[in-house]
């Protein structure tokens, strides 16, 4: 059920009204005008939807109930597959950390990726140039050959 609600015995006081007579002069007829029609353009039962766009109205673009409770189980598996790949990464690793000789090394070898990297490029370069610089010296067979 719900709550049920109490009913009002009492009742607020009308407000008395002064009623002024209307005497206006014709400098402030055509100001009126003028206000008339800014007043007219803000009234249109369109400029509220025009110049607002709320959460709400873009809900409201689903309209049918499946649809909407569609959503909500997209949003809600979506959740709880990050909760349990979470907890499933957390238990992996406490488990590579049990193991003694190779501990938890993968966050730390990712981390340290592009270091590892620049150091083999580095080794690479220097590899290439020793190659380059050196000069071959020929076996006593190929020197026999040669000539």
């Amino acid at each position: 059920m719900g709550k049920i609600r109490r009913e009002k015995t009492t009742t607020k006081p009308k407000k008395e009204v002064e009623i002024v007579p209307d005497i206006v002069d014709d400098d402030e007829q055509i100001m009126d005008d003028d206000n008339d029609e800014e007043v007219a353009e803000h009234n249109q039962p369109d400029f509220d939807k025009r110049s607002v766009v709320s959460n709400k109205t873009i809900k409201s673009l689903v309209s049918k109930k499946k649809d909407k409770i569609q959503l909500k189980r997209q949003y809600l598996l979506k959740r709880l597959t990050a909760a349990h790949e979470s907890k499933c990464e957390a238990k992996e690793r406490a488990e590579r950390r049990k193991t003694v000789i190779v501990s938890d090394m993968k966050h730390e070898f990712e981390n340290s990726l592009g270091q590892i990297e620049s150091y083999l490029e580095e080794q690479r370069l220097a590899n290439a140039s020793k190659k380059n610089t050196r000069k071959q010296i020929l076996s006593q067979a190929e020197r026999n050959r040669q000539r």
